[in-house]
């Protein structure tokens, strides 16, 4: 909101005037020692830090505060935290279904200062990222995972650009009308491997299923 600059501006300007004063009006009795610690200049220099601080502080809370009590669509949070303690770490799709449920299909959530747009529908996700894929088939740049772990080079995590559209062409050389049943074989062994793995133990389902996307997808490679 336009009025929390504004708010942050004037707590900023309230606490300065206040640490001045208090640092001009402090005496020291004759005959007496100061404390082991800063003071002086270096001790405004560590105040000012301390509300400079406290002022960022203020600002951030102001806007979760406003953003989440005046706008449709967001999930109600944390402070600075947001929704970060509400996703769940194991099965996040179905917390996120119950909040498409309350929200509507597509709503916003805060995860520690960052803005994320959940989309449970499928037609709107195909008005989007398909008819107007132009503007909103860019993603978000993640060094670590897409620069350092994957060189640039994972499809999921590339910018709409060059190398991005030249990996979509591979898929679709691998994945067309024409190359798809060269793989039913290998689907169908791999299905009844995991058929067989759900019926001795069911409880490592996840396991099977990782299994079956992992062999299933490199023989698609080979």
């Amino acid at each position: 909101m336009a009025s929390t600059p504004i708010l942050a501006f004037v707590i900023f300007i309230v606490a300065f005037v206040v640490s001045q004063n208090a640092w001009a009006s402090k005496s020291i009795p004759k005959g007496t020692k100061r404390l082991p610690g800063p003071h002086g200049r270096f001790a405004k220099s560590y105040c000012f830090i301390l509300f400079f601080l406290l002022d960022w502080v203020s600002v951030v809370l102001c806007d979760q505060f406003f953003e989440s009590n005046l706008s449709d669509g967001s999930l109600p949070g944390l402070p600075l935290l947001g929704n970060l303690l509400q996703v769940p770490p194991s099965h996040s799709w179905l917390q996120f279904k119950e909040w498409a449920d309350i929200f509507g299909s597509i709503y916003q959530m805060n995860i520690a200062g960052r803005t994320h747009v959940i989309v449970s529908s499928e037609k709107i996700a195909n008005d989007l990222l398909r008819e107007r894929g132009n503007l909103y088939s860019g993603r978000e740049q993640l060094p670590m995972a897409a620069q350092l772990l994957s060189g640039n080079l994972r499809p999921l995590l590339l910018p709409y650009n060059d190398v991005w559209r030249n990996g979509r062409k591979l898929m679709h050389a691998l994945t067309n009308s024409t190359v798809a049943p060269t793989y039913e074989p290998a689907q169908l062994l791999e299905s009844t491997r995991v058929l067989y793995d759900l019926c001795c133990s069911p409880q490592d389902y996840e396991r099977w299923f990782e299994r079956y996307a992992a062999v299933s997808g490199s023989k698609k490679l080979l």
